[in-house]
């Protein structure tokens, strides 16, 4: 089955707290054969080695090219076809399709030449970890597809699509037993999504290999944290996601506009195509000051999608997901610096101090966290920086302080940008945040930031910590400045809040502990009366 990273029809929202950054891990890798595959086939009815060729490289005498790369990835992979004659195919057969002369992605999501195909893991609900890798699909305009939704409850959910495999059977999809399909996976229950098609001439989704759904190859794409499924239409949301998206000029595209002025246009549409052009008469709840349109643009609309830089999009009444138009000659456009990330590892961090900016960008339902790990923030100019300067010269509504704060791992590992130097104090970007998703307000409710981090603490080490009343421990992250490094291990004395049967502890620890922290999967954490975090130790 094949299965896509970026779920276009429903809102995946992937949200953190800085001390990480919401976007899977990008790792080049090659076929240990000595095959460089830039995707994966399976031969489908009525497919044939120069059609693939023609499809995929442009040019249906390249068919050698299929065939050389799939015998030489068969030779380490037997899940590869071995083709002996390049006139016989069967359905079903994995074929390689080579990297052609045309565009890749680096290792900072963007595309380019000449690069390996990258890939990135993900796990699922049931916690098995998927690699992804980027897939063409270069003819997508009304190319129609199908996604499963498998919910796992407090474990999020898992998407499940057609594409770019194949479009979608309408006759298999009618039929699916939903409730068979939810027991063999260990889902909650199962949802439908589609069938609908693809508004755009070309895109490319980060995808894992074919395996079977319900009788049908499918690929897995996405995993949704908790309660990402449910934001209500026209609400803005931020999706973080790998993709290159493009519409090409002359070609009609079709957008929603917001009082604001800001412009969606529609990724995949579930509303056939001719009653597109219409569909304006149709909406029955779009919010006053709203409207609808279709544009066919003079150049190219050209999407190069990041998890470093979500993109704002909004569902309308008809269940279509529509992204925002990036607004770059706009004299509101954020001017902030490259938010591009990459790991950052810190070595020494007991009780090291940093501090962190957060840039509100109202309209979007945002905020940019900046971080300064690495450099101590001085008293003189931290106390002294011009918040509405840097909020003018950013671009944002308002800008606020966070810290200053002391990390109380041992050492540390996170994504940020390349340094940036505000008000004499070098900081990088971590993230962008949904305003509306942020927990951790209420004292000791646990909430799941979706994170991408590594913390360690060392054997030896000292530890403090905080049990809930079902024996779920919870680690301090960070202390606050008012609250000083002696006073943690008796800092429970002064806990007038603590919910009854929940303890306060310190130990030291006898082995190290390393908490792997991802975006896809929850990271439960506690917020103390000192404003200070603790993330749950999960085995």
């Amino acid at each position: 089955m094949l299965r896509k990273l970026l779920l276009l029809s429903l809102p995946v929202l992937y949200i953190a707290v800085f001390s990480g950054v919401a976007a899977p891990v990008l790792a080049q890798e090659t076929a240990q054969s000595g095959a460089t595959c830039d995707s994966t086939v399976v031969v489908q009815a009525d497919d044939w080695l120069s059609k693939l060729a023609e499809k995929f490289l442009g040019d249906p005498l390249a068919y050698t090219a299929i065939f050389d790369a799939t015998n030489a990835a068969a030779v380490a992979d037997d899940s590869y076809a071995t083709i002996a004659d390049p006139n016989v195919i069967e359905v079903g057969w994995k074929l390689c399709i080579p990297a052609a002369d045309g565009d890749q992605v680096t290792d900072d999501g963007q595309m380019d030449a000449g690069d390996e195909t990258p890939t990135a893991t993900m796990a699922t609900g049931l916690g098995e970890e998927m690699t992804l890798t980027l897939k063409p699909l270069t003819e997508s305009r009304e190319y129609q597809y199908c996604e499963l939704v498998f919910d796992y409850g407090d474990a999020g959910s898992d998407i499940y699509s057609t594409s770019p495999l194949a479009e979608c059977d309408l006759e298999w999809w009618d039929n699916l037993d939903l409730e068979t399909l939810a027991a063999g996976f260990g889902a909650n229950q199962v949802i439908k999504n589609g069938p609908q098609w693809w508004s755009m001439d070309e895109v490319r989704v980060m995808a894992s290999e074919p395996m079977d759904v319900g009788g049908a190859p499918m690929n897995f794409g996405a995993h949704l944290p908790p309660g990402t499924m449910s934001t209500p239409k026209y609400d803005v949301f931020n999706t973080a996601k790998y993709q290159y998206l493009l519409w090409q000029a002359g070609k009609p595209t079709y957008q929603l506009v917001d009082p604001d002025g800001f412009v969606y246009v529609v990724q995949g549409h579930k509303i056939p195509v001719d009653q597109m052009a219409s569909l304006g008469d149709q909406f029955q709840s779009l919010p006053e000051g709203w409207s609808y349109q279709v544009v066919s643009p003079t150049e190219d609309l050209i999407f190069d999608l990041t998890p470093a830089a979500p993109i704002p999009s909004v569902q309308d009444e008809f269940d279509q997901i529509y992204i925002r138009i990036p607004e770059d000659n706009s004299a509101d456009a954020d001017v902030s610096p490259d938010k591009t990330v990459s790991e950052q590892d810190y070595s020494t961090t007991r009780n090291l101090r940093y501090c962190e900016l957060l840039f509100f960008h109202d309209d979007a339902g945002t905020f940019d966290v900046y971080n300064t790990t690495d450099n101590e923030c001085p008293d003189d100019l931290w106390d002294n920086m011009d918040l509405d300067a840097l909020a003018q010269e950013y671009g944002a509504d308002r800008v606020t302080q966070n810290g200053p704060e002391y990390w109380m791992t041992d050492s540390l590992a996170l994504f940020g940008s390349q340094k940036v130097t505000m008000g004499g104090i070098e900081f990088r970007f971590g993230v962008t945040i949904d305003s509306s998703a942020v927990g951790g307000s209420s004292l000791y409710v646990p909430f799941s930031p979706p994170k991408n981090q590594t913390n360690t603490y060392t054997a030896g080490s000292e530890v403090y910590e905080l049990v809930d009343t079902d024996g779920n421990v919870y680690v301090l992250q960070a202390r606050k400045d008012d609250v000083s490094l002696e006073s943690l291990p008796t800092l429970g004395d002064q806990m007038t809040q603590l919910p009854e049967g929940w303890e306060y502890r310190s130990r030291v620890l006898t082995e190290d502990l390393v908490l792997v922290l991802t975006p896809d999967t929850p990271n439960p954490s506690v917020t103390d009366e000192f404003d200070q975090v603790y993330v749950q130790i999960q085995e």
